[in-house]
């Protein structure tokens, strides 16, 4: 009974440690819980966009079928083709008898293109919300004249991003069984679209970076469309059977070769996040395991993983001075041009940043807001080099007194001409 005789202050701050104890507990089970976290799935890739940190993969380099997650790269290709004024999304497009004929295919994703004229925009949609096949030939024979002509543009692309792992053999990822004599030459009857899962993480990033208006059209569950209504694959969507809010795309894929594939985008603890899941286990038996095996890949990162400003904007870091020739101070205060966002894993220690000012010393006067160094965020594990931040002058550095700068300028070309 005499506990209850105990001083406020001191049962406050027993009462402090105590849930100081069970939180430190709770972070230390919830580590050990994910520490032996798996994935059921074949291949997968998790990555943020913003910093291209990585925050999971499992055989991510191992070359597979990608089957119609293949699709965003002739999503890419179609953004970027009106991006550079080719098309419009406007174009009517007079839809071929290939592209007809594989349209009313009801084996594969599909939507009878029977009025054989459509605009871009509508060929778009029916490629992002619904992955039709004949819509991805439609487009591909739109911008290219044939598909083999844009699947020859969609590989010097991927070479153009340093992808070497892929092998494309059509616009669509479906297997060639299903383009009859219209197979891309020299290619085999039941070639399929073929890349890693790291690789599909940069075709994806690459779309949500240069084109993020993509999501408008892949967040969507269902829309009109010419004369019918079309449906979503994403079962993870807002409002769907296994609905994360948080989720708005990608692109689903089913192949035999790949199994049953997701690539998702979700906005977690603030972050970007894309997952590529290639191949979920007993997806043959059950094709929803894709998005069970995304939540649980999701939830293991939201848990594991947070989004933070290590260097907010117009702030310096210790020892971020860059030196100043010919100015009335010898050094320039560096601060970050824009807030500096990294991505770093819970319960680690702040990892260091690193300045460096830029190689040649700049003159006076120095303007504020000119580039003077760029700091580095010192960690590993990423699609790339880690995240870098332009650091700029905080303020302006005059010029020397005239003495000053020629006596400065004399020292120099003694040291360096002489």
């Amino acid at each position: 009974m005499k506990f209850f005789n105990v001083k406020p202050k001191l049962f406050k701050h027993l009462l402090t440690v105590l849930m100081f104890c069970l939180i430190a507990q709770s972070q230390l089970i919830q580590a050990q819980e994910h520490e032996g976290f798996d994935v059921p799935a074949n291949h997968v890739m998790a990555i943020e966009a913003t910093t291209g940190k990585i925050l999971y993969e499992k055989a991510s380099e191992t070359v597979t079928g990608t089957a119609s997650t293949s699709k965003l790269l002739t999503a890419y290709m179609v953004y970027e083709a009106i991006d550079n004024g080719k098309i419009t999304l406007s174009d009517a497009v007079s839809v071929s008898n290939y592209a007809y004929e594989l349209s009313l295919n009801t084996e594969i994703a599909n939507i009878p293109l029977d009025a054989r004229l459509y605009t871009v925009k509508e060929l778009l949609d029916a490629v992002l919300i619904h992955s039709a096949n004949g819509a991805s030939v439609a487009l591909a024979e739109h911008i290219s004249g044939t598909e083999a002509r844009f699947v020859d543009a969609m590989s010097a692309k991927l070479k153009e991003w340093e992808i070497d792992d892929a092998k494309l053999v059509n616009a669509t990822g479906i297997s060639n069984r299903y383009l009859g004599n219209h197979r891309y030459p020299d290619s085999k009857e039941d070639a399929e679209n073929m890349m890693s899962a790291r690789s599909l993480a940069i075709i994806a990033r690459k779309l949500l970076q240069d084109y993020p208006q993509v999501t408008e059209t892949t967040s969507l569950l269902s829309a009109n469309w010419s004369y019918t209504t079309i449906f979503t694959w994403n079962l993870l969507l807002k409002g769907a059977m296994y609905s994360r809010p948080s989720v708005d795309g990608l692109m689903t894929g089913t192949s035999e070769k790949s199994g049953s594939s997701l690539v998702a985008s979700s906005t977690e603890n603030g972050m970007r996040v894309i997952t590529v899941l290639l191949g979920a286990h007993g997806g043959e038996e059950d094709p929803d395991a894709r998005f069970v095996a995304t939540n649980q890949l999701l939830n293991h990162i939201k848990d594991s993983y947070y989004f933070w400003t290590i260097l907010p904007k117009g702030k310096a870091y210790e020892g971020s001075k860059s030196p100043v020739f010919n100015g009335n101070k010898s050094h320039a205060t560096a601060v970050a041009k824009s807030d500096f966002n990294v991505v770093q894993k819970m319960g680690e220690p702040n990892l260091n940043l690193t300045f460096k000012a830029i190689k040649k010393t700049p003159e006076a006067p120095i303007k504020q807001g000119q580039t003077i160094g760029q700091i580095t965020f010192e960690d590993d594990g990423y699609l790339g080099t880690p995240p870098t931040m332009t650091m700029v002058a905080k303020e302006d550095v005059k010029r020397a007194i005239f003495f000053k700068v020629w006596w400065n300028n004399f020292v120099r070309w003694v040291n360096e001409d002489l």
